[in-house]
């Protein structure tokens, strides 16, 4: 609501003089003027997209993941003689050793070249339960994800060791002359997740060449996630 008060004060002296007429003359003039102003706006916006897409992708996904995934990988005292590759090349190549352990609750993946609408629903974990007597809500018992990778007593060649652990994972990769992606992604992850990888006991004799490796003699990475989604739109040009 706008009010508006307006008050102009006008101040004369004016004389009409005419042929046999009396002058008139005006002292003062006085304006008062007051408004009150009710001003409703009202906005209507329409947005209108219109695609000649030559396909349609319509994705659906529901899951669900109650209870225990663990994965292990355990090398242990492994020896190569001479310090050469397996496949041979020569001595300057070292032979290469990798231990990989992956433990993953839900796990979805989408590739598409068309237009793409996906509604996701990952859940990881203890569901809600309802005590009927008292009504008190609890998520229940948490899922257990663990990853193990061990390697030990090596001699003469490196090591790459990985543990991963994963709640929820979602990839979307949507690439093409109709790159448009619509999506809905619900992820809940209740859940105790562990990685674990352990490397001891490398050993390297009898090569020259170990200042010039192009990766590292012994690598080893540990990765818990409780939910990840990786999403990429691309037109492809």
């Amino acid at each position: 609501m706008h009010r508006i008060s307006l008050k102009a004060s006008l101040l004369a002296a004016s004389a009409f003089v005419g042929l046999g007429a009396p002058a008139l003359a005006f002292d003062t003039v006085t304006w008062n003027w007051d408004a009150d102003v009710q001003t409703q706006v009202t906005q209507t916006i329409d947005v209108t997209a219109e695609l000649d897409a030559t396909g349609l992708n319509m994705v659906e996904n529901e899951q669900v993941f109650i209870g225990t995934a663990t994965s292990t990988s355990d090398l242990n005292t492994i020896t190569v003689t001479p310090a050469i590759s397996l496949d041979g090349l020569g001595t300057d190549d070292l032979a290469r050793i990798e231990s990989a352990a992956t433990s993953v609750g839900n796990n979805g993946s989408i590739e598409s070249d068309v237009k793409t609408d996906v509604d996701s629903n990952q859940l990881t974990g203890g569901t809600e339960i309802v005590d009927p007597l008292t009504g008190l809500v609890s998520v229940g018992t948490p899922a257990v994800i663990a990853a193990t990778s061990t390697v030990t007593a090596i001699t003469n060649a490196q090591v790459d060791s990985s543990a991963t652990g994963v709640g929820n994972n979602l990839t979307i990769d949507v690439a093409g002359g109709d790159a448009i992606l619509v999506g809905n992604n619900v992820q809940t992850a209740y859940a105790d997740i562990t990685a674990l990888s352990s490397v001891s006991g490398v050993t390297v004799t009898d090569y020259a060449g170990l200042g010039s490796l192009a990766d590292p003699l012994v690598g080893s990475a540990a990765t818990s996630v409780g939910n990840n989604l990786d999403v990429s739109v691309s037109s492809g040009l």
